[in-house]
């Protein structure tokens, strides 16, 4: 049941083990053999029950690696002398491995953080870690390069790129073993564990669900850019490394990508502190990471801190980040009371929690707010903010604006700052609350007692919540839950939805179509957070599987959502339910006229999308990017040099069988492949410059050195032409989210439409008692005589 890497099972394996590390070259060239044994072996993995959800401190993850095994006593030799070969073998390399290791990593019994300080010491950092001299000086490159990386993020689990598979580390392997029941090996001098590229995700996301920090570091060139750059550089191939960096890490609080989010609901990150004569005052950034919605806000709360108390109650923030020792015990209390094992946080004040006057500093020197397309992004001022911060900042709210700084510090160490701040999409708490628009506030004691949101178990079983959510979408379901945490109190409001529901209740046709639409729909509002991630420039990586292409057509899926939300609202002008004509008003339901003029503007600017969703990449007209059209013609050129070459070959030899092989993997591809029946056949002798590269019992496989060049001018020609399309392709998405205004407006009114429908639904007798509306009176309209007349009709 566990995922084995099989190339560690024989001596041989090793060596080319051994060679990958040192060398680092031929790491995404691997066989397909062992690339199946991989995949399968992991696959197997996937189905295994996950682990029981037990959240270890970060640091514990890390420090896994202290305690090195002892190397194994010489007279246990004859014990495994009745083992079967291969047993015997991978003891005896697990021995000698021990031995080469064990004073190798002597320093990491006596853990220290990056300022030497040891884990009692109060202002330990476990983020961090110091690595004498000493050691570090007997490291192999790759070994530094993975250090480098791993002694800045010591609480982070690090999923490392080698070629097409991820690889764990030491103790992270560790923890790879443990929990995710991956088979722990060795490479020269490092423990390991790995899986395939593409099964990153499921991976992560358990060990995220388990409370770790999972960090991917990425590839940045190809093996052919390596070798380019070692000849630029004058040094040995085998001698240099792959570029590599840090491109994200993810946490319980800051997961953006759909397909690791448990469900619909919101899933937040908590900044908070406190202040003020009597420390009774706080500012707070509720952040929703796959939204990238931002609260911001400041209030004054009594001595039970039932402000605080109502927030966490209705945000259930999975993380928490906060000042280290500047956080009121109540509020600990608090948070460690209703919230389930979350992710805690404690930043140093002023260095990484930073004060009002450093966060403005770092939000203007950042210049997150200018345009994506921006060719300087110099030092800004306070006058390009969004406006809700323009707000906090003229208003003096100091605590907002530090708990905004702690967010965007954190962020940054997440490498996930650049592409959620520049969205610019902050908002006031208010708006969290629902105070804006006149609701009840309700505290955080009466959500519970009521068992609004959960019951006593934690479920929705039985809750209001449950009784009235029928809605289609991910995001409309977010919007409701918001409807119920803050009831309206306003009277005209109230009567305006239960006209809209009332109408949608009569109108079962209308409502019928107009749900069958909606159920159509993705998490549109995720989407278009994502599609802005994808084009701020944020590092991605070499990807050797089809991960441009999927995230392409991902982006087209989401273009035909937005035509499902046109067509929403052509039912709701066909059906009479909104214009000028309309017969009754949806409240909120405020479907900007523009959008599809706009849709079909932005598709046409890109030639023919279908082709696009088939072949995975952007076909420009001939004629539009010159740079675009000499990358492909290069690549043609290339291509039919080598049919050229294998004609040329067909002739010499006298052989029209003659035909190019390529593996799966692309290593060492256009292999001209000769039968061995004409080899052997009255004994001829191949030409001298015929280099066999590859055979099977029916067919041998070489290249020529003109083979060998073209190879190396088609790679190049390759890669030059698929970072076209992808830059292409950002640049699209770049162009789509420069209107994000008007589609984030449109879900918001197709959002507003679902929870109408979700109560039109609840409006309907279901077998469970009869219903009926009721007859709500403002202050204005009630006098002492209309009064009694209301009561004597309802008598």
């Amino acid at each position: 049941d566990e995922s084995d890497f099989k190339a560690a099972e024989s001596e041989s394996e090793d060596d080319a083990a051994d060679m990958e590390v040192e060398s680092d070259g031929g790491a995404d060239e691997d066989d397909q053999d062992d690339e199946d044994k991989k995949k399968k072996a992991a696959k197997s993995s996937v189905s295994k029950p996950a682990a029981k959800k037990v959240c270890p401190p970060p640091v514990k993850a890390a420090s896994s690696m202290l305690p090195r095994p002892q190397p194994t006593p010489a007279g246990a030799t004859a014990a495994r002398s009745n083992k079967a070969p291969a047993e015997v073998r991978k003891d005896e390399r697990t021995t000698n491995f021990e031995k080469k290791n064990v004073d190798r990593y002597a320093w990491l019994l006596e853990q220290k953080d990056a300022k030497k300080r040891e884990p009692n010491d109060d202002d330990f950092d476990p983020r961090t870690l110091y690595i004498p001299q000493s050691a570090y000086a007997k490291f192999s490159q790759f070994e530094k390069q993975f250090w480098d990386i791993k002694k800045e993020n010591f609480d982070v689990v690090l999923f490392f790129k080698k070629g097409k598979f991820y690889e764990m580390f030491e103790g992270d392997a560790d923890v790879g073993h443990k929990h995710l029941h991956l088979k722990l090996t060795d490479r020269v001098n490092m423990r390991m564990c790995g899986i395939p590229e593409g099964q990153f995700s499921t991976y992560a996301t358990r060990l995220v669900a388990l409370g770790f920090k999972v960090g991917r570091v990425e590839q940045m060139e190809t093996m052919n850019a390596m070798q380019k750059r070692a000849q630029k550089d004058k040094v040995r191939t085998g001698s240099t490394v792959c570029e590599r960096e840090l491109c994200e890490i993810l946490t319980q609080g800051t997961v953006s990508d759909e397909s690791m989010l448990e469900g619909p609901q919101a899933n937040f990150l908590l900044t908070v502190c406190c202040g003020g004569k009597a420390n009774d005052e706080y500012g707070v950034c509720l952040l929703e990471a796959s939204t990238g919605v931002f609260y911001v806000g400041q209030f004054v709360d009594d001595v039970q801190l039932t402000q605080f108390e109502t927030l966490l109650l209705r945000a259930k923030p999975r993380e928490v980040v906060y000042p280290k020792g500047g956080l009121d015990p109540t509020a600990m209390k608090l948070i460690k009371r209703h919230l389930n094992n979350p992710l805690l946080n404690a930043l140093d004040e002023d260095v990484q929690f930073w004060d009002a006057e450093k966060s403005e500093w770092e939000l203007n020197a950042a210049a997150y707010f200018v345009n994506a397309d921006a060719v300087e992004r110099q030092h800004t001022k306070v006058e390009v903010w969004p406006e809700v911060l323009q707000t906090v900042h003229k208003e003096g709210s100091k605590l907002a604006l530090s708990a905004v700084g702690g967010c965007v510090w954190y962020l940054r160490s997440l490498k996930l700052d650049s592409e959620l701040v520049s969205m610019k999409n902050f908002r006031h708490m208010r708006d969290f609350e629902g105070e804006r628009v006149g609701s009840l506030v309700i505290d955080g004691q009466t959500l519970c007692n009521l068992e609004i949101l959960e019951n006593s178990n934690g479920t929705t079983e039985g809750t209001l919540l449950k009784r009235l959510d029928k809605c289609s979408t991910a995001f409309g379901k977010r919007k409701f839950r918001t409807w119920i945490c803050a009831p309206l109190r306003d009277v005209k409001g109230i009567r305006a939805r239960l006209d809209a529901a009332e109408h949608l209740s009569s109108d079962n046709h209308a409502r019928a179509a107009l749900s069958k639409l909606l159920r159509q729909l993705p998490d549109v509002e995720r989407r278009l957070s994502r599609v802005h991630m994808q084009g701020s420039g944020r590092k991605q990586g070499v990807m050797f599987d089809d991960t441009g292409a999927r995230k392409l057509r991902a982006f087209l899926q989401l273009l035909d959502s937005i035509e499902i939300l046109c067509k929403a609202r052509d039912s709701l002008v066909k059906e009479g339910l909104l214009g000028e004509d309309a017969k009754i008003a949806l409240p909120h339901v405020d479907f900007p006229e523009e959008v599809r003029e706009k849709l079909e503007s932005f598709k046409s600017s890109y030639g023919d999308l279908q082709h696009a969703m088939e072949v995975g990449y952007i076909t420009p007209e001939r004629g539009l990017y010159t740079d675009y059209d000499e990358a492909h013609d290069r690549l043609l050129a290339v291509e039919k040099s080598l049919n050229d070459e294998l004609k040329s070959w067909k002739k010499q030899l006298g052989e029209s069988s003659l035909k190019f092989w390529s593996a799966a993997t692309g290593k060492e591809p256009y292999q001209m492949e000769i039968p061995v029946s004409y080899v052997e056949a009255k004994g001829r002798k191949l030409p001298n410059d015929l280099e066999l590269k590859s055979q099977t019992s029916k067919v041998r496989r070489y290249w020529t050195p003109t083979i060998k060049k073209l190879v190396l001018e088609l790679v190049d020609a390759r890669e030059t032409l698929d970072e076209l399309r992808q830059g292409m392709s950002r640049r699209m998405q770049v162009d789509f989210d420069s209107h994000y205004s008007l589609w984030a407006q449109a879900v918001d009114a197709v959002a507003h439409l679902d929870c109408l429908l979700s109560l039109s639904y609840t409006c309907e007798e279901d077998g469970s008692g009869p219903v009926c509306r009721p007859l709500l009176l403002d202050e204005e309209e009630t006098t002492p005589g209309n009064a009694a007349d209301v009561g004597a009709e309802l008598e």
